[in-house]
């Protein structure tokens, strides 16, 4: 199993079409007219083709998009088999592909999956009359995209400062993925990508004024923006997903992979942070709340053992004892994710002391090195922690 960024298949022409997009949406995002209200959507395109005895058909997946509180989600899925014979052979052909995904959109918090299951088997069949076989050379596939994006504008607010009075905003846009191959090498046809493009713009601005970025499969990016107070922003973020796998032959001249699976998994893993000087806040149309839970030292929406880590390793040049404290009287809390659950997890656990959470962190690592998986001679190793087209459109890179 290879992550595509690791294993460079995604190239760096793919890469550059990437930021080259992002730079245009963050442009268009810019000149747009601003709504006086928040927006969520959750879209997908996806698909399975198997071959037929007329050529290859296709299955588009079925949705379902529901409310839930705070937001959107949607599931979706598709799947398809054939068996195609012929007088001439012994046995059939056997197809099936298979496509699911899910996703949900809030306010500052974006997350989704898609997870894929093909096959083409066998690799030959023997003629029923005379020497030799015939070769497979039919290819199951799936496609996966889903989109899920948040706009929302709000007013830069201060109890301290006048109107006018010129401040800075910090924003932190995180991301945490999962991805895998399984049964097959990457390839331009082969890949699974996740993608968030979030950004700010000053809209009260003349000329307008914004940021943003792109974060590709993990991490995490700062970037500010100076702003008055008084002043209207827009925020945006959308997250894309993407997987493509086909089993059996590329094309007649490629390798034959009997079952290919792939993944993307980035449930709940896309935040939205702002942070602003003393004094200074937000007010969202949405009424999210964009602030970073205090102790939450990695941005990733849950105050947890993770936070002891950064903490630990940036005593002394970035954090006191006194953030410990921090850490500690805010274990368990998330994020504002919309659903009223802010801060009132029901797996919020006991706070372990510094020693007990050294020995927590070396038991989840014996946990990994134990739950490595390995299929047909590769081994499937986990690697996680560190968008924007319209709804609906398709992506290929």
């Amino acid at each position: 199993m290879k992550r595509a960024h690791e294993s460079c298949q995604l190239t760096a022409g793919h890469r550059s079409a990437l930021i080259s997009y992002a730079t245009v949406v963050g442009t268009l995002l810019a000149t747009a007219t601003a709504p006086s209200y928040g927006q969520l959507t959750v879209s997908q395109i996806s698909y399975v083709k198997i071959p037929d005895a007329f050529g290859n058909r296709q299955t588009n997946a079925s949705q379902l998009i529901t409310s839930i509180p705070g937001g959107q989600s949607i599931s979706f899925g598709a799947v398809d088999s054939a068996s195609v014979s012929s007088g001439q052979l012994i046995g059939s052909f056997e197809y099936f592909s298979s496509v699911l995904g899910s996703g949900t959109a809030r306010y500052g918090s974006l997350g989704g999956k898609i997870e894929t299951n093909s096959s083409s088997t066998p690799d030959s069949l023997p003629f029923a009359f005379g020497p030799g076989n015939a070769i497979n050379f039919g290819s199951a596939q799936a496609h996966g995209y889903t989109a899920l994006t948040f706009q929302d504008t709000g007013v830069v607010t201060s109890s301290t400062l006048a109107v006018g009075t010129p401040v800075t905003l910090s924003f932190t846009f995180s991301l945490e993925s999962f991805g895998y191959l399984v049964g097959r090498p990457t390839n331009s046809d082969n890949r699974f990508l996740a993608l968030y493009m979030p950004s700010a713009t000053d809209i009260s601005a003349n000329p307008v004024t914004g940021t943003s970025t792109l974060v590709a499969d993990n991490g995490i990016q700062t970037l500010s923006l100076n702003t008055v107070v008084g002043h209207t922003l827009r925020l945006n973020g959308e997250l894309d997903i993407y997987v493509q796998a086909w089993a059996g032959r590329d094309n007649n001249d490629a390798p034959y992979y009997s079952q290919v699976m792939g993944g993307e998994d980035a449930s709940n893993t896309a935040h939205y942070f702002l942070d602003a000087p003393a004094g200074v806040s937000f007010a969202s149309a949405s009424g999210h709340d964009y602030s970073v839970t205090p102790g939450d030292y990695n941005t990733n929406g849950i105050v947890d053992a993770a936070d002891y880590t950064v903490w630990r390793n940036g005593l002394g040049s970035i954090y006191t004892p006194a953030d410990y404290d921090v850490w500690k009287s805010h274990f368990g809390q998330m994020a504002d994710d919309g659903s009223g659950s802010a801060g009132t997890s029901s797996s919020r656990a006991a706070v372990p002391e510094p020693t007990t959470v050294a020995s927590l962190l070396v038991g989840i690592l014996a946990v990994f090195a134990r739950g490595r998986v390995k299929r047909s001679g590769i081994v499937a190793t986990a690697r996680s922690l560190g968008s924007t087209a319209a709804a609906g459109e398709l992506v290929t890179v």
